[in-house]
């Protein structure tokens, strides 16, 4: 049983990692330009690298943030209709939330690693050329 459960969170940490880094590459490929600019105007790569990684951390933090509390509404929601959470006890600790929020944050910064090297490399001319 056990085993099932964490394939499941297994997969689900995996899928989170995508989707992370997708959202990430589409939000460097949308402001290219303005990268551009940034560079341009004397950012270095690294102050782009930390700018695309705190954008990824605060979406990260949010979403696990917002995952928290619909998994606890769901729960209480689950406990108060008997054909639903029948067989759920509510097991939910302040341990378990700093967890998930760990898991968030390492999931936005792995996720932001990959768009963050990649808006650090574009060069200046060729950002501002990109449509």
């Amino acid at each position: 049983m056990y085993a099932v459960l964490n394939a499941l969170i297994v997969v689900t940490v995996i899928v989170g990692g995508i989707v992370m880094t997708n959202a990430m590459l589409m939000s460097v490929f949308e402001r290219t330009q303005e990268i551009g600019v940034l560079r341009a105007l004397g950012w270095r790569r690294g102050r782009v690298v930390g700018a695309v990684l705190a954008e990824s951390l605060a979406l990260s933090l949010l979403s696990g943030l917002a995952g928290i509390a619909i998994g606890v509404g769901l729960n209480r929601l689950f406990v108060l209709v008997p054909d639903f959470g029948a067989f759920l006890t509510p097991i939910y600790s302040q341990a378990m939330f700093l967890k998930v929020l760990v898991l968030a944050l390492g999931l936005g910064s792995v996720g932001g690693l990959y768009p963050a090297w990649r808006a650090a490399g574009l060069r200046p001319i060729e950002a501002l050329k990109y449509e």
